[in-house]
């Protein structure tokens, strides 16, 4: 026996007779000491195989990026290493990349897709990364069962705003062309690997079946065996597609800035120099740049325009700093891990402007001129993004993210109709992209619709050299423009 760090036992003779109850005492005076060092007790942890299984695979599972989305992707065992993901993941995007980690990310290349089974298959250039995990894919057993209700699985993915990350489950129950378990996923796990205790592949995870009354829901992995027919396919496409290059592509690797300085630029610096930025008019298009220390400004201006009065009366109630309204205050430390917000980067916004049409006002106007209440205006957007090249100095840059996504509107009163729908965009630059260059000059960012001619006009921006050195500036951005006629 060890108590408080000694070792006790007991050596006592003792004769029971027959029918009798004997009571016999052990206590720390009758009992030999075999120690009276310090017992350390080491807690060895107890890793789960769960665990042991995504250390093993997870330099296979890569995030895949398709313009303004993300979700998963794994590599497999056959045809050079290929990568299985969801067709959804990257429906519309011709531009697709696969981040191999947090500080590479290279092109990708489709190779065959499939709407109606919602799965593709990628390649890389074969030296991005010819050390990454092939995974293995699960093989039917002699009575043709890939996995059993009741089996644990491992999803591995990118959900949400997170890196690699693992879940684990049990199958629940298995349907014609899906697994259905309780392994927690979400959006951006889409195309990621379940994997049973072998560490083969036996579903992609594709989609989620919540309660709107609460409750964890349940998730669906399209079965492996939906793969078969594509990678036939693949089989015979391969041969006829130019390898890809292997380029590296930009990525947002500096530091997040910490909170305490954010607040503290936001509240030192005049709001009037971010307003410049705020909303640039370029043709039929609203031009907007942030960067996460102007996003606290913008935030911060906003919290005392709304809560202006409450101001006034805190003040009078005598109430301390710490005690005041702020929801800039309630910002911790970890909000950096449930979005982008405090990471270094510079933000564009392409958004198409709304106009009153011609015949719209034409109408109104004669009616108002005849003395008749004019009738309902109508409004449709005046631009419609197609895509956005963009130049530093005139050699081409790629956004960390970049594409366009749908904007709709639809609003019918007395007085206004607007039933329309048109794509805006949205880029986002590593902030080196806007930095000086060597002789201290801001550089010329241009950004061109590629379906037209040269750009009639250009943007010019300069980031003061702290911000990109990831410490906050006293002044982020200054506008430079020269000219803003189109996008």
């Amino acid at each position: 026996m060890r108590l408080l760090g000694k070792s006790y036992r007991w050596d006592v003779m003792i004769t029971v007779g027959r029918g009798k109850v004997l009571e016999v005492e052990l206590t720390n005076v009758n009992a030999i000491v075999d120690s009276v060092s310090e017992i350390t007790q080491a807690s060895a942890r107890q890793v789960a195989p769960e665990i042991t299984i995504y250390d093993r695979v997870k330099r296979g599972v890569v995030r895949v990026e398709a313009g303004l989305r993300h979700g998963s992707g794994f590599f497999i065992d056959t045809l050079g290493g290929l990568i299985v993901t969801n067709e959804h993941v990257i429906t519309g995007e011709r531009a697709l990349s696969v981040a191999l980690d947090t500080n590479k990310r290279v092109p990708a290349q489709l190779v065959v897709r499939d709407h109606d089974a919602d799965l593709a298959l990628l390649r890389l250039s074969p030296s991005a990364c010819p050390d990454c995990p092939r995974l293995h894919i699960a093989r039917p057993d002699s009575s043709g069962v890939i996995v059993v209700p009741g089996e644990r699985v491992v999803a591995v993915g990118f959900p949400l705003h997170q890196q690699s990350t693992v879940t684990s489950g049990i199958v629940s129950s298995v349907r014609e062309r899906a697994i259905i378990s309780d392994a927690n996923i979400n959006h951006g796990n889409s195309g990621g690997p379940l994997l049973n205790l072998a560490g083969a592949v036996v579903g992609v995870n594709t989609f989620a079946d919540q309660s709107t009354e609460g409750g964890p829901g349940i998730s669906g992995s399209i079965l492996i065996t939906q793969l078969a027919p594509l990678l036939r396919q693949a089989a015979d496409t391969l041969p006829s597609l130019p390898v890809p290059e292997c380029a590296v592509l930009p990525t947002l690797s500096a530091a997040p800035y910490p909170l305490s300085e954010l607040r503290a630029a936001a509240d030192s610096v005049a709001l009037d120099d971010y307003k410049k930025v705020a909303a640039l008019k370029a043709g039929n298009f609203i031009l907007s740049f942030n960067t996460p220390v102007a996003n606290f400004v913008y935030a911060r201006a906003e919290e005392n325009e709304v809560a202006k009065d409450r101001r006034k009366r805190e003040a009078r109630a005598g109430l301390s700093e710490e005690e005041r309204y702020s929801e800039i205050g309630t910002w911790r430390d970890w909000t950096d891990y449930v979005g982008n917000v405090t990471t270094p980067a510079v933000y564009v916004e392409v958004v198409p402007t709304q106009g009153e049409t011609f015949w719209s006002a034409l109408g109104r106007g004669l009616s108002a001129s005849q003395g008749y209440v004019p009738g309902r205006a109508k409004y449709v957007f005046k631009g419609d993004l197609e895509d956005v090249q963009w130049y530093r100095n005139g050699e081409p840059v790629s956004p960390v993210v970049g594409g366009r996504t749908p904007q709709r509107v639809y609003v019918r009163d007395a007085w206004v109709e607007m039933k329309d729908v048109a794509y805006r965009g949205l880029y986002v630059f590593n902030p080196d992209v806007f930095a000086p260059d060597s002789s201290g000059a801001p550089p010329s960012i241009v950004g061109k619709d590629p379906t037209k001619g040269p750009p009639p006009g250009r943007w010019q921006w300069a980031l003061n050299p702290q911000e990109c050195a990831a410490s906050v500036p006293d002044r982020v951005i200054r506008w430079l423009r020269s000219s803003t006629k189109s996008c």
